[in-house]
């Protein structure tokens, strides 16, 4: 008998209501416990509902690095690449279950967005509008930055506007210096570089 987090939670058949929506949920370890897939479908499926939704599909990547390119991915990348039928967007426990870096976030968001579709994750109210600055630049960065893999002892802000810093963020030479756009950080500036 399958373990009940092994268990794909129910779905419903595509019916072109506009709020269609492929589930996506990804691990690393399937053993985490913090993020396990029973939770984050409970999340995902709360958040489908809370925002007149219903689930078509699951893209489930357990045992997957967050370093793997969403596009790749075995469960969620046939149905950006458009290999498993109509659909009209994603859902997720959190952003970083979509992608785990700032980059492949906004690469699928503007895949998704080029194609009319949606984004809506548990820890958002509503449906993502990345059309508005202030919408971007609250994408949760905790998440995104371990997957970066920057060092633990930078002190960043809950929230980055990640639009303005996003060049730095790739260069690796990102660092938060205490300001007025940063107001919660309070250690002094740290100079990260890429692991």
């Amino acid at each position: 008998m399958r373990k009940v987090a092994d268990q794909v939670p129910p779905v419903t058949p595509y019916d072109g209501c506009g709020r269609c929506l492929v589930a996506t949920r990804r691990l690393s370890r399937k053993t985490d416990k913090t993020a396990s897939p029973a939770k984050q479908a409970r999340q995902t499926m709360k958040a489908a509902a809370d925002n007149g939704g219903h689930i078509i599909g699951w893209a489930d990547d357990f045992e997957v690095s967050g370093a793997t390119d969403p596009l790749t991915r075995p469960g969620f990348g046939p149905w950006l690449r458009g290999e498993m039928g109509p659909y009209d967007g994603v859902i997720a426990s959190a952003a970083d279950r979509i992608g785990r870096n700032v980059r492949d976030v906004l690469n699928t968001q503007a895949l998704l967005t080029s194609q009319d579709r949606i984004i809506i994750t548990a820890d958002h109210d509503g449906v993502w509008d990345f059309t508005d600055p202030n919408e971007e630049n609250t994408l949760d960065c905790p998440g995104f930055f371990r997957g970066s893999r920057l060092p633990d002892e930078i002190n960043l802000p809950c929230f980055l506007g990640v639009r303005s810093n996003f060049p730095r963020i790739l260069s690796g030479e990102y660092s938060r210096t205490q300001s007025e756009d940063a107001p919660c950080c309070t250690k002094p500036p740290i100079q990260a570089s890429r692991a």
